[in-house]
């Protein structure tokens, strides 16, 4: 019975692959240009997103602002890799239309969430844009863990890994800063045991 749910096993994933028809060079175009539009479409400069992004209340496991440049290329990378692996298996293949849609929602939250924080700098709708990726990833590693290409699933374990992580800090900020946008104030007031437990020293 196991042998037999084995060859199937295998039968199907030959089958549902096939070579594919995007090109590496293609793909880190790609990656080059989702990048490039991820940088500019926020209207301020990386000094002043950063000087942004420091002059917020955060927790004490927020990284400094130059991690998240690197950190994104690197998750972009395997999301293109995993894009790359998805465009070409067959249209038989487990979940396909499903992780295809999940893909385009994704790089939509990308491209736009720089909008959202650092040109219309509202900690809401980042804690929101940043906590949709986070859905989105483990709901693309779930349909691609079912599959039958596992590396397919590898690809989105660092994506559901650092937007999860990431949550917690778009959640924190959401609390403890004013929203302009919304033109609201902090819900919660910083207080001194809550400064010595979780804030970061500036």
């Amino acid at each position: 019975m196991k042998k037999s749910k084995l060859i199937l096993n295998f039968i199907k994933q030959k089958t549902s692959q096939r070579p594919s028809r995007i090109k590496w060079w293609k793909a880190g175009l790609f990656l080059i240009a989702v990048t490039a539009l991820g940088g500019i479409s926020s209207k301020p400069s990386n000094e002043e997103t950063e000087e942004f992004y420091d002059d917020e209340v955060k927790p004490k496991w927020a990284p400094p602002a130059w991690v998240f440049g690197p950190a994104w290329f690197i998750l972009s990378i395997f999301m293109v890799w995993g894009g790359r692996r998805l465009l070409s298996t067959r249209r038989h293949f487990p979940y396909r239309q499903q992780l295809l849609n999940l893909q385009v929602m994704h790089w939509f939250d990308y491209l736009t969430f720089r909008i959202v924080y650092f040109r219309l700098k509202s900690p809401i709708l980042a804690m929101l844009w940043t906590k949709g990726d986070a859905i989105i990833a483990a709901r693309s590693l779930q349909l691609a863990a079912k599959s039958t290409d596992k590396k397919l699933a590898i690809s989105y374990i660092p994506l559901t890994l650092w937007t999860s992580y990431a949550s917690t800090l778009g959640f924190f900020q959401a609390l403890y800063n004013p929203d302009p946008l919304f033109g609201t104030k902090a819900p919660l007031k910083v207080s001194q045991p809550i400064e010595k437990r979780l804030l970061k020293k500036r």
